[in-house]
């Protein structure tokens, strides 16, 4: 859901449910899946889409959702295996689906699930974090990307444009046409990486309030599109974020320490500029296990989250004599060519 709206974001779902239900061959358990990705991703949205069309997939089978892995404390080990072995002399297939599993590694029921003596069980866990702190693993472990919009033509994209296609005509008289709604839901996407609350409420925000305002309500096709790209750099598109929540709802209180870890992960290169220090670094573990850093691109997950902590940050220092200033906004430019690849 958001706000009045409700995506049922069938591509993904799809995807996901067909992945889910792969299986080696007969005699064979089935894989366990860990999906994760920022807060703000649509993740419990997802759990519950993937529960009830599972349950529509698999006629044999009983959904079982845990909200939060905190409940899995409250649960009996001994019961749950007993249950799980009761439905597999029915001959049915037992899917446990735990929402924000991240919350509880270390729960003891996470080796019952994880390592099952029956072979009817399939376990999805959704979270933020990484999951270090288990010792018996996910057998899948899945990005972000696998969950998130993704920009094109593709049916969740579609369920979107579709959406603001009927709310703009609404309060607009035919300026805005289906195409530059999709090109806007487009750039915005990639500058969110698909992160649905920031990716929906940008939306919102550019198509509901700036593109209807006095100074830009003349602006048609590329031109809207291109004035609605520079508004989104401007410092009251960054206080429309704050004051709507995105900022708070897509990184809740780690924004802090996103800042002091920013500050640690630069180092001077030989000759002027700015340079990532190795992957081994602490500060960037942290982040990639938090979710915010891209291990494997080399920078933070989206372009909307580096905007977040250059917003803040005017001076880096590092171990003296070495004292960076960013103050200066091409300096700012320059980290982001270097920490920011084209999704």
């Amino acid at each position: 859901h958001f706000g009045r709206a409700r995506f049922l974001r069938n591509g993904v779902v799809d995807s996901l449910v067909n992945t889910i239900t792969k299986k080696a061959g007969l005699g064979v358990r089935y894989p366990s899946h860990y999906y994760r990705s920022l807060p703000g991703s649509g993740k419990t949205q997802l759990a519950n889409l993937v529960a009830v069309k599972l349950q529509e997939k698999l006629t044999n089978s009983e959904v079982f959702l845990v909200l939060n892995s905190s409940s899995l404390d409250k649960l009996d080990p001994q019961k749950v295996d007993e249950s799980i072995h009761r439905l597999y002399g029915l001959g049915k297939i037992a899917v446990i689906i735990v929402d924000e599993a991240h919350n509880n590694p270390k729960s003891a029921l996470w080796t019952n699930l994880l390592k099952p003596v029956d072979k009817n069980l399939i376990v999805i866990g959704f979270g933020v974090a990484s999951l270090r702190g288990i010792s018996d693993t996910f057998t899948e472990k899945h990005e972000a990307h696998e969950i998130c919009y993704s920009a094109g033509v593709n049916t969740d994209m579609q369920e979107v444009v579709d959406y603001w296609v009927s709310e703009v005509s609404k309060i607009d008289r035919g300026s805005i046409n289906r195409v530059t709604i999709a090109e806007i839901c487009n750039n915005v996407c990639e500058y969110t990486n698909g992160q649905a609350f920031a990716f929906l409420s940008i939306v919102e925000l550019l198509l509901t309030e700036h593109a209807c305002s006095v100074d830009v309500q003349d602006l048609k096709g590329d031109e809207l599109v291109k004035e609605c790209m520079h508004y989104m750099a401007s410092d009251s598109f960054y206080s429309k974020l704050v004051l709507k929540g995105v900022v708070s709802r897509c990184f809740r209180d780690k924004v802090t320490e996103l800042y002091q870890d920013f500050q640690n992960m630069l180092v001077p290169k030989a000759v002027g500029g700015l340079s990532v220090v190795t992957s081994m670094e602490p500060s960037l573990v942290k982040l990639t296990d938090l979710g915010f850093w891209s291990a494997e691109h080399s920078r933070f997950f989206t372009p909307l989250l580096l905007r977040v902590v250059l917003k803040e940050v005017k001076v880096v220092q590092l171990d003296e004599p070495r004292v960076m200033m960013i103050e200066k906004s091409a300096d700012k430019q320059k980290i982001i060519q270097q920490l920011v690849s084209p999704v």
